[in-house]
């Protein structure tokens, strides 16, 4: 855990380039390819998975779960982070990279 940076909104954040992902039943499992690991996602986290294809700050990938879900943005931003922490520590996505005009 020490290892883990602490995300801000203005983080930008992507999937890691080096997984397999694929979906059983419309739902994400992935292997990342670096430890090894595999993980399962529900609906929620598999959703976000699928915003991670391109590098996005955390804001902005909170802002358009609140307007998907017209969910609390609050709410929203919290367990966001808590999922891209756990995401992080299998090194299953990327910080601070890529492009963020595109």
């Amino acid at each position: 855990m020490n290892s883990t940076l602490r995300f801000e909104l203005d983080t930008p954040v992507r999937w890691h380039p080096e997984h397999i992902a694929g979906e059983v039943n419309g739902l994400v499992v992935v292997l990342g390819m670096s430890q090894g690991k595999h993980v399962g996602f529900d609906a929620m986290a598999t959703h976000v998975w699928h915003r991670l294809e391109w590098t996005q700050t955390v804001s902005e990938l909170c802002d358009g779960l609140a307007k998907d879900f017209d969910g609390d943005l609050v709410v929203i931003r919290q367990d966001v982070i808590d999922l891209l922490t756990q995401l992080q520590e299998l090194k299953l996505v990327e910080i601070g990279v890529g492009d963020l005009s595109a």
